[in-house]
């Protein structure tokens, strides 16, 4: 193999978990030219980090249009690829398209459980069925069967990295707001992804705004309210819901987020991205995970604590709109999981 393109068209999150396997095809491959390409702006941030590839692509293709979209797949088919890669989690026509249209000689990919024939899998020269008992990290490695390369022999640890400046602006920032290091500073990232109704796996904002302020009477604790711009509105509402006051975080770039997670004793969530760079320092986590598959995307070290409710409705399907319609009233599943036993997992965790 020559030249190999890794379509990596999902968020930070499922990015991260597909690093191992790009470490994987480096180690097979040295000689070849790795070239990811990406759709969100952050991501492409994140790979332009990682010495295992050449070539970081982006292309806002939700942005851009079918016509477009299509021209620069053309574009790109002019680079005759000899392999390329459809990163776990992708089971929509449009990624499919996109493979088949550069055209790689060899083209890998998974089948799904649903839409099997409309979501055009079929294109790919290479499938591979999923398995909901793997994690999503395995999941990515067992693709490369297909390459006889064994995945039992590939590590499993994510790619990211960060700068002196970015640590350093984590200290002045923690700095300006009086934390310190004998601080029981906790991170908490109440929000999630959109796309695809994935607003619909939060955990209430009330349950966060009581949790947060249990954790800072009961245990002082300093408190750092994470997420995007777009989920500022969110994150203002749980602080004007508590009693207590909160830091709302707002940095430039995922990677100074980042920084600040690195210097959290704990961090609380429902399944994003940010759960995942928590999980990349070994933080003592409590996840809180409602309609996906805990053995997908849970953190990967020992001190972490999944909630999920005790009766949930069908888990949610690689391919579907997350759709619930007991969202934001009393029989939403994920009100099973109260404030307390959030807060006794909090202690298992830290023990």
């Amino acid at each position: 193999m020559k030249k190999i393109l890794l379509l990596m068209l999902a968020g930070i999150g499922d990015s991260l978990l597909f690093t191992p396997t790009i470490r994987a095809l480096r180690k097979e491959y040295p000689e070849a030219t790795i070239t990811a390409l990406v759709r969100d702006k952050p991501v492409q941030a994140i790979l332009q980090r990682n010495k295992d590839l050449n070539v970081i692509l982006y292309y806002p293709f939700m942005k851009s249009g079918n016509l477009r979209s299509v021209l620069y797949c053309f574009k790109l088919r002019h680079e005759k690829y000899d392999l390329s890669v459809l990163a776990y989690p992708a089971n929509r026509y449009q990624h499919n398209v996109i493979s088949f249209l550069i055209g790689a000689k060899k083209r890998i990919a998974h089948i799904y459980e649903i839409k099997q024939f409309t979501s055009l899998s079929f294109l790919h020269t290479d499938r591979i069925p999923i398995n909901y008992s793997h994690h999503n990290i395995d999941e990515n490695l067992f693709l490369l069967t297909f390459l006889g390369i064994d995945k039992k022999k590939c590590s499993r640890k994510i790619n990211f990295s960060l700068t002196q400046q970015e640590k350093a602006f984590a200290q002045k920032y923690l700095d300006e707001d009086h934390i310190n290091k004998k601080d029981l500073l906790i991170g908490i990232h109440p929000g999630s992804s959109e796309l695809a109704g994935m607003a619909n796996k939060r955990w209430p904002k009330e349950r966060f705004a009581e949790f947060a302020d249990m954790l800072i009477e009961k245990k002082k604790a300093k408190i750092l309210l994470f997420g995007d711009d777009s989920e500022l509105p969110l994150r203002e509402e749980i602080q004007k819901q508590m009693r207590n006051k909160v830091c709302i975080v707002r940095t430039p770039t995922v990677f100074e987020t980042a920084a600040l997670i690195e210097r959290c004793k704990s961090f609380i969530s429902n399944d994003t991205g940010l759960m995942h760079i928590a999980s990349y320092y070994e933080i003592p986590s409590v996840i809180i995970l409602g309609h996906l598959n805990p053995h997908k995307t849970r953190p990967q070290h020992k001190k972490v604590k999944v909630l999920s409710p005790v009766t949930n409705c069908q888990s949610y399907r690689i391919g579907e709109n997350l759709v619930c319609k007991y969202a934001e009233t009393e029989k939403y599943c994920l009100n099973q999981i109260s404030v307390e036993q959030a807060y006794h997992a909090f202690e298992e965790v830290m023990r």
